[in-house]
């Protein structure tokens, strides 16, 4: 959780405004910076509708299942599969994997909007959505969600 940041009030509807000022000057986004998960010029920041905000969550559940899944493969839990298969085969644990997943993104959502939960905080993502494709390696992405007085950050590193 990064905050707060300058401008943003408890019931204030400029948050997101304060936010976008602040966020280019602040530690968090120059430590993404220096560990050289981007490039400054790669770190542009993109507001994520409700829309964009689903699919990214769906792409990150089934990133973590096709992880998991490879990893019941190679430990001899399931057989052989071709990742085109439909539907894909089940594994133990892996309602899991989706759980704790969104429970990552649940917890961060409580704490900027101090627990109510009412209404979804805006979103704002780098790197997001993510553009995979079957050359790369993995991928690293920053979701914020931003609170009337908080941010909340969930960095995501995929990479190999």
């Amino acid at each position: 959780m990064a905050g707060p940041f300058p401008g943003a009030g408890r019931r204030d509807r400029r948050a997101p405004a304060a936010f976008r000022a602040w966020w280019p000057k602040s530690d968090r986004w120059a430590e993404l910076v220096d560990d050289e998960w981007w490039e400054e010029d790669e770190a542009d920041l993109r507001r994520l509708d409700d829309e964009t905000l689903a699919r990214v969550l769906t792409d990150f559940d089934e990133h973590n299942l096709e992880q998991a899944r490879t990893g019941a493969w190679a430990m001899g839990d399931i057989d052989d599969y071709d990742i085109d298969d439909d539907p894909q085969p089940r594994f133990p644990g892996d309602q899991l994997v989706v759980f704790l997943g969104r429970d990552v993104f649940d917890t961060v959502t409580a704490q900027v909007t101090d627990g109510s939960g009412r209404v979804a905080p805006p979103a704002y993502g780098i790197g997001l959505p993510v553009d995979v494709s079957d050359e790369d390696y993995g991928f690293q992405a920053c979701l914020l969600l931003v609170g009337a007085e908080s941010v909340g950050i969930v960095t995501i590193d995929a990479s190999a």
